[in-house]
This record gives structure tokens, sequence and C-alpha cells, in this order.
């Protein structure tokens, strides 16, 4: 039961996390006075100290990383929500089958376990890219640059 709660709590903190804010603008900046990170929608404020050059290689080094992170945790995600949307979903077929007077009250339960395992599953992609682009911001921030993410939709 405890590695139960550990995982619970490992998908809960990962939850928390998640809500936490990016800097998000609904403008799109000129670019007089940003500049772009090619291929992200992130936007660096360009001041008087700007090199375009140590920019560029802090950025590809920030993102890297990010990207790496992103990528851990969504594996962790996929493989304990699979784990844990399949295992219920599969106690939950056992006990429907094998019927009881128990089987009424745990089965709804185990669904309902299956179910938020397998959106964990599906929302390991929206995580991953959160990770990579809040971690991206995070270091580009302690090198001194101020970032600001522009999404088009």
């Amino acid at each position: 039961m405890s590695n139960f709660n550990s995982i619970i709590s490992v998908i809960a903190t990962l939850f928390i996390l998640s809500c936490s804010t990016i800097d998000t603008t609904n403008s799109k900046p000129n670019d007089i006075s940003y500049f772009h990170i090619v291929n992200t929608p992130a936007y660096i404020t360009i001041n008087s100290k700007f090199n375009e050059a140590n920019a560029i290689k802090d950025s590809n080094t920030c993102f890297d990383d990010g990207l790496r992170d992103g990528k851990f945790k969504s594996n962790i995600l996929k493989g304990s929500g699979g784990f844990i949307g399949v295992g219920y979903f599969l106690v939950a077929a056992d006990l429907a089958t094998s019927g009881g007077i128990l089987s009424s009250i745990f089965v709804p339960a185990a669904l309902g376990a299956s179910a938020i395992g397998l959106v964990v599953y599906a929302s390991a992609d929206r995580a991953e890219e959160f990770t990579a682009y809040s971690s991206a911001e995070s270091c580009l921030e302690e090198k001194g640059y101020e970032v600001v993410f522009f999404l088009d939709e």
C-alpha cells in the first residue's frame, strides 16, 4: 500500500508543479525589442548588454537540457499512468467476472482508478512540453535573460 501511496504522491506533486504559470502575452512581440528563439514560442528581451551569439548558444543549451528533462518526466508519467490505468482496468474486469457481494462496490472504484491512470498517461505529452519550456525559461533567467512566451493560436 505504501508503494501505491508514493506513486499517488508523485503524481499529485507533478500535477501541482504543472499548475504554475509561464510568462505569456496575448500580442506578438515586435522584432525590434525581442529576439525570437527559432522553433520555439520563446522570445528574449533585447537590452543594452544583449549579444546575439551568446543568446543563441545559451538558448540552445537551455532548450536541449529542458527537452531532456521533459522527456524523462514524460516517460515516468506514461509508465506509471499506463501501469495504473491498465492494472486497475484488469482488476475491475476480474472483479466484475468473479462476482460476489463486494464486487459492486469495488468495480466502480477500480474503474475510477483506471481512468485516473489513463488520464495521467494521456497528459504526459503536454507535461513534457510544459516541463521543457519551463526548464528552459528557468535556465535562461538564471543566465540573466528575460524570457516571454507567445503562443500562436
